[in-house]
């Protein structure tokens, strides 16, 4: 009985001991579940996710269809005591907008922007277009340009986190 026991523990300790092994290496499905969303996204905005040009044209429609909500400078504007909760300008640049949008990923922004923007006529611009806009996001909070122009599917937009830093 007494040997049963020690084996039993033995046993034990070594599922531990593996499971651990398998945490610290990412390894097997212990591992996997815990981090099964954070390994489906496996690029940044740091990666150049944008072209200069595509930020361009975004800035552009950014003047057009956002600025009167979200500030010239992306900055915000505060809500007017008379304007009702929902109603709300939050920054799309600065500490606030990076904190908010954190470990988040692009697709998030992205379909964010296309379902409920422009606020007065949400769902309106293209998803070039949106696309195009979430550049000049970027763009503005210092994310580099890269080669590629952002393409707008949200699945492929999925895979690219937003980091602070």
């Amino acid at each position: 009985m007494r040997n049963t026991l020690i084996h039993i523990l033995i046993f034990i300790a070594v599922l531990v001991a593996i499971s651990a092994l398998a945490i610290w290496f990412n390894l097997g499905p212990v591992a996997h579940s815990a981090a099964a969303s954070a390994a489906s996204v496996h690029r940044s905005v740091w990666d150049g996710v944008y072209t200069y040009a595509q930020a361009d044209r975004g800035g552009a429609l950014y003047d057009r269809y956002c600025g009167a909500c979200h500030g010239r400078y992306l900055e915000g504007i505060a809500q007017l005591p008379s304007e009702p909760v929902w109603v709300r300008k939050p920054p799309l640049s600065g500490g606030e907008f990076r904190a908010n949008w954190n470990d988040m990923s692009l697709g998030d922004l992205f379909e964010r922007f296309r379902i409920s923007m422009p606020q007065n006529a949400p769902g309106t611009l293209t998803r070039q277009q949106n696309a195009d806009v979430v550049a000049y996001v970027l763009q503005q909070n210092g994310y580099p340009s890269g080669g590629q122009e952002m393409m707008p599917e949200r699945s492929l937009l999925d895979t690219i986190k937003i980091e602070w830093w």
